[in-house]
């Protein structure tokens, strides 16, 4: 149970970190890179049929239900994701049909979902929509005393890193752990990388194809109210790692589910925002900020949340060095005025005035938010 109470809290941190109101004029001249990421892709948590995906290869985002819509952002047009007249999208004759999904992702051009099971378990799906082929890629099968439940996951170096909670059914108790599997997507091996233990958590960062990247957050006692981290960088057969960063260091973890951009992974020491590079295996300083409240990476760029004491601003740096750059125009007293959640190529999607919109990068650097469009005014 206080795994589950330690997601929420994360989730609602993050929440609260940038999804709030404020106003000024705007006056910044930022432009969008032309960077696709391949690697490094967070799936979406599929819940209560209002949530999305952005796609990595278009301007659009999927509604991933019991079967798989597609929003254009240029034409606003909503399409279901198949092609048979007079296919009612019930099952897995239909294209673009689901079923009862946890998790969604689009990687390499194919569908990825992971759906839990009868028998407290869960399967990794890949779907080839184009084709109308659907195969398991692997399941893990529950007990009877306890259940699988897919929590979140991560895909690259043709891996899924699936997070599952295992939840006691026992009367006496209400026991909980987080487990983190790596399953090889072109067999469907699959492997048990690492288990939480009652003051230890594992959270996964990203990967690359021999390296791993763990958040790894020990708890003095079990009243959870401290606790150390430490960066880690798990060697390919991950027995051995390589502590980059921790608490001693002045190391703050991110909130936000995507530390990683591609082969980069972004982190805080002190003041300082540190790349460290899957490729290379090196870390490089890219800029220094005070009273920085959250920071991501997205859009080929570090951005960070600063509370300047009477008001939340909003700046960026971009991946290959130099100062940082507020948008004035999102000053808040509160927080930002448009919170980033997800991107494509030429469009951010995010949370502007309570509603999830979407904004076209380069009103978005100039401040023109009023142009921002309500991602379900036509869903």
């Amino acid at each position: 149970m206080r795994k589950m109470i330690y997601l929420c809290f994360i989730a609602a941190i993050f929440m609260l970190s940038g999804c709030q109101a404020g106003t000024e004029s705007p006056d910044d001249k930022g432009t969008p890179t032309s960077v696709r990421v391949s690697e490094n892709i967070v799936a979406t948590a599929v819940m209560d049929g209002d949530d999305f995906f952005a796609s990595p290869t278009n301007d659009g985002v999927y509604f991933p239900s019991e079967f798989a819509t597609y929003f254009d952002f240029d034409s606003a047009d909503t399409v279901t994701l198949c092609s048979q007249s007079g296919c009612l999208h019930t099952d897995n004759t239909c294209a673009a049909w689901l079923g009862d999904i946890s998790l969604f992702a689009e990687y390499h051009g194919r569908w990825y979902v992971v759906s839990t099971t009868e028998n407290n378990g869960f399967t990794l799906d890949e779907v080839s929509y184009k084709d109308r082929e659907r195969k398991t890629v692997c399941s893990l099968e529950g007990e009877s005393s306890h259940g699988l439940f897919p929590v979140s996951a991560g895909f690259s170096a043709g891996y899924a890193y699936i997070s599952v909670q295992d939840l006691s059914f026992s009367a006496e108790s209400d026991e909980s752990e987080n487990r983190l599997y790596r399953v090889d997507i072109k067999n469907g091996e699959k492997d048990l990388l690492f288990c939480d233990t009652e003051l230890e958590c594992f959270r996964f960062l990203g990967a690359s194809s021999n390296q791993i990247a763990i958040l790894y957050t020990k708890y003095d006692d079990t009243s959870y109210q401290n606790a150390t981290y430490e960066l880690r960088i798990y060697d390919s057969n991950y027995s051995e790692y390589t502590t980059i960063t921790s608490s001693e260091l002045g190391y703050l973890p991110t909130i936000d589910p995507k530390a990683c951009y591609g082969s980069l992974l972004i982190y805080q020491a002190n003041n300082e925002f540190w790349l460290y590079d899957f490729e290379s295996s090196t870390s490089q300083k890219l800029s220094e900020q005070e009273n920085v409240v959250n920071y991501w990476l997205v859009d080929g760029k570090l951005f960070t949340i600063v509370d300047q004491g009477k008001a939340f601003t909003l700046f960026f740096v971009d991946l290959n060095g130099g100062e940082p750059t507020e948008i004035s125009a999102q000053r808040g007293n509160e927080a930002i005025q448009f919170s980033l959640m997800q991107e494509t190529q030429n469009y951010f999607i995010g949370i502007y005035r309570g509603q999830i919109c979407f904004i076209k990068k380069t009103l978005f650097y100039n401040g023109k938010y009023e142009e921002a469009a309500n991602l379900y005014q036509n869903n």
